[in-house]
C-alpha cells in the first residue's frame, strides 16, 4: 500500500494571484477625436500552491509532480483605442470610425497558468470599424 504524504503549504502564495498589479488609463478628447491609451502591469505569479519549492518537493517525493516550471513571468501590456465622429448626412444620427490596437508592443507573454499548463495571450491585433446610428 502506498504511503500518504501530507505536504506543508503554509505561508505559500495562492496560485494565480500576483503580488502586484497596476492599471492606468490616459484619455484625450479634442472636438470629434477620442483617444484612450491603457497600460497594465502584472508581477510574476505561480500556477500552483507549491510556490518556489517545486524542485525541492519533486526531489523529495519523486513522481508526485510531473513538471518543474510553475511560474508565470511578469508582463506589461499597452492597448490603444482611437475614434472619430464624422458629421453625418441628414438621414444618419451619427457615424463613428474607430481603431483598436491591442498589445501595441507585440509582447509575448502567458496571461495565466494552472499547474503545468500555461495560456499564452494574443499577440498584437488590430480592429477597425465603422459604427452607424440611423
Amino acid at each position: 500500500m502506498d504511503k500518504i504524504v501530507k505536504l506543508d503549504l503554509n505561508n505559500n502564495t495562492i496560485s494565480g494571484f500576483p503580488d502586484f498589479s497596476f492599471n492606468a488609463q490616459l484619455k484625450f478628447t479634442y472636438k470629434n477625436l477620442f483617444t484612450l491609451l491603457s497600460a497594465k502591469y502584472v508581477s510574476a505569479f505561480y500556477t500552483d500552491n507549491y510556490f518556489d519549492q517545486i524542485s525541492v518537493i519533486s526531489k523529495k517525493y519523486p513522481g508526485a509532480i510531473d513538471y518543474y516550471d510553475n511560474k508565470v513571468d511578469e508582463y506589461f501590456l499597452v492597448n490603444l483605442f482611437i475614434s472619430y465622429d464624422l458629421r453625418p448626412a441628414a438621414m444618419l444620427n451619427s457615424v463613428k470610425l474607430f481603431l483598436q490596437i491591442n498589445n501595441v508592443f507585440d509582447s509575448l507573454y502567458a496571461a495565466y497558468g494552472i499547474g503545468k499548463e500555461f495560456f499564452p495571450a494574443a499577440e498584437r491585433n488590430i480592429l477597425f470599424g465603422i459604427k452607424i446610428d440611423l
